[in-house]
């Protein structure tokens, strides 16, 4: 792990942004289209536990056997996920930054954004308040191969950290007050990947409204605690969103690409200079991918 100690919004925090898969991003990074319907994953499942195809196309609600590819790739352990538009846009970003050694993914800030930046240290005034607990205030962490990052908030103790966020409109606000048991559920990407990052034992998610507070509902907290099942699956999908990374990297470059693996649906050359060729259609028994569980439990 590699601590900077940029204030955050800074030209220096920017440059050591620049090419960095950001936690922020991580959702986006991981975002994924394809998947089995229902009844394809009935009988995937029926199949995987044991049953015959008869039984296992009755359990499904099949009259006839299914042949979908989608179906034979799950059976064969082989993801029937693919990376979605974001990920791919992500991705030609990244690569891009680490070539030209500056931030590209520029966002146009509106004035409810830079408020709730501005509210970012009354949030953690208020958090301290309320809790007791001393914030430290840090920047940017970095993994040791500075491949992915976290712009922590702040660091409680030795085991926690928080999250802030500071909403810019009423909605979002009273969504999170009126269903807190899934106020994280936005955030949960970047929490996980900054209990990753950071290796921290659990995080607050701090949410600062002021306008609430004549009814005592200025501060929202909730505390994630660490799962290292769902973080472990966090880190194997942002590892191979970095070979996506590497493979985009090398076709700017000019470079030979054959020491990444080919995914089943990357259609990009062994080589820069090569045609394009999409890869054969393996064997319907060779053509299967595990599927995500549902990992997120609170």
């Amino acid at each position: 792990m590699i601590e900077l100690h940029y204030p955050q919004g800074s030209e220096d925090w920017l440059q050591a942004r620049a090419g960095v898969v950001t936690a922020s991003r991580f959702k986006d990074a991981i975002d994924k289209v394809g998947g089995l319907d229902p009844k394809q994953q009935a009988y995937v499942d029926a199949i995987l536990a044991g049953r015959d195809a008869v039984s296992a196309k009755a359990m499904a609600g099949y009259k006839m056997a299914p042949t979908s590819s989608m179906i034979a790739r799950a059976l064969a352990g082989e993801s029937v996920y693919s990376p979605s538009y974001k990920a791919i846009s992500y991705a030609w970003t990244i690569a891009m930054e680490i070539i030209a050694r500056k931030s590209l993914d520029e966002t146009f800030v509106t004035w409810k954004m830079r408020q709730g930046q501005e509210r970012e240290p009354q949030a953690r005034r208020a958090y301290e308040a309320k809790t007791g607990e001393l914030v430290e205030e840090v920047s940017l962490i970095l993994t040791d191969d500075s491949a992915f990052g976290y712009s922590a908030d702040g660091f409680v103790g030795d085991d926690g950290l928080i999250e802030i966020k500071c909403p810019g409109t009423p909605d979002v606000v009273g969504s999170v007050w009126e269903k807190p048991a899934t106020a994280h559920e936005d955030y949960i990407h970047q929490i996980n990947g900054g209990l990753w990052i950071t290796g921290r034992k659990w995080c607050d998610l701090v949410i600062y409204y002021p306008e609430l507070a004549p009814v005592g509902k200025e501060l929202f907290i909730k505390r994630i605690h660490r799962d290292d099942d769902v973080i472990n699956k966090l880190e194997e999908d942002l590892v191979e969103f970095h070979k996506i990374v590497r493979r985009k990297l090398a076709i700017l470059r000019g470079e030979p690409i054959s020491d990444v693996a080919n995914p089943p649906w990357d259609t990009a050359p062994t080589q820069a200079a090569a045609p394009i060729k999409t890869m054969p259609m393996l064997p319907a028994a060779k053509q299967a991918l595990d599927l995500p569980e549902d990992i997120f439990t609170f």
